[in-house]
């Protein structure tokens, strides 16, 4: 069972050995505690939401002829009406995985697409989501579903259950027994759980990354982009260090 509020507070006194409530209050450590929660979400993406857009919405998120939306901004003004969005994970069209527009792509891959048609990449800019090709009037009139998977923002922890997976729940106990440690100049304690919190949280970030083993991270990219005028360099080099042999052996 994921931790409460109450749960997390009762084993961050146990930690500090507080149950008198002599160096935090409730308040205090609840307000840790919370924001212990937020700080593990936007370092491990583990609290993820899905967005679903399909042609049959009214009205549709999606444009023809545009290729970028805001996550915030009202579905049919130009956004997809994603106010908690920290970072997109995965995407799919039809059950089908987009793929992520990265850099390696450059010259290797044709993501230079001018017209539109059905979109086969993504990538964010600007807090912008970018589709490539632009979505056209012939795709928008199909049958299709669009799956937005997203690490998103949660809500403050007032009470109840925690947002996090259950395999997470003790880290914002150590991020709240840290701040408290902190506050009271306990130094050697707070440097111990900071240590800790650090090492859950880059546990935690592969765990919850992992999952997105999608053919975008399986393709083999180039290490490097050869330049235009790459051959005709390469082949100066190789006529300077031919000429520094031949003066060495003389």
């Amino acid at each position: 069972m994921p931790y409460t509020l109450a749960d997390s507070r009762a084993m961050t006194r146990d930690l500090l050995r507080d149950h008198a409530g002599l160096l935090a209050d409730d308040n205090v450590l609840n307000a840790w505690l919370d924001q212990g929660q937020k700080d593990v979400v936007a370092l491990t993406l583990c609290y993820q939401r899905l967005g679903t857009f399909r042609n049959t919405d009214s009205p549709q998120a999606f444009v023809a002829g545009k290729r970028q939306y805001g996550f915030a901004a009202a579905v049919g003004g130009g956004g997809l009406g994603i106010t908690d969005h920290l970072r997109v994970l995965h995407v799919k069209l039809e059950g089908v995985p987009l793929m992520l527009w990265t850099p390696p792509m450059i010259g290797n891959v044709d993501t230079q697409t001018r017209g539109g048609g059905t979109p086969a990449y993504y990538y964010e800019f600007a807090d912008l989501f970018h589709l490539v090709p632009y979505p056209d009037a012939a795709f928008l009139a199909s049958t299709f579903v669009l799956e937005l998977t997203y690490g998103a923002r949660p809500a403050d922890w007032t009470g109840g259950a925690s947002v996090l997976p259950e395999a997470f729940d003790d880290l914002p106990i150590l991020f709240a027994a840290t701040r408290v440690a902190m506050q009271r100049r306990h130094w050697p304690l707070a440097a111990q759980w900071h240590a800790q919190y650090i090492e859950g949280i880059q546990t935690a970030r592969l765990q919850s990354l992992m999952q997105w083993t999608t053919p975008q991270t399986q393709w083999q990219q180039p290490e490097r982009v050869e330049r235009a005028d790459e051959p005709h360099r390469l082949l100066l080099l190789d006529q300077q260090r031919r000429a520094v042999r031949q003066q060495a052996r003389r």
